[in-house]
């Protein structure tokens, strides 16, 4: 399956394309879904793109993730009824 940028942006509900320190001081928001510890390092850009509920969703951008190399931890926002969101590198934007 080819999954694209664009198929990407059109699966997230919501996204915070910079993990700025609004964000790093508010992780304990985060549920790890597979459980362990959430660690972001401040030293890497990272991303924050939300998917609702729809494990469909996560599971279309988990395989579009891995594809182009990309690492991401895939939480719970406990603050959004325990929508899904993964972390990860910005993808960019979507090509039109």
């Amino acid at each position: 399956m080819n999954i694209t940028k664009k198929d990407f942006h059109r699966l997230r509900t919501n996204s915070s394309t910079t993990l700025d320190q609004k964000w790093t001081n508010n992780l304990s928001r985060f549920v790890l879904v597979d459980g362990g510890k959430l660690e972001v390092d401040p030293n890497y850009n990272r991303a924050i793109y939300w998917f609702g509920n729809n494990y469909a969703n996560v599971l279309l951008a988990k395989a579009f993730l891995e594809g182009k190399g990309h690492s991401f931890q895939l939480v719970k926002d406990t603050e959004m009824g325990g929508a899904y969101a993964v972390i990860t590198e910005p993808v960019g934007a979507a090509e039109e």
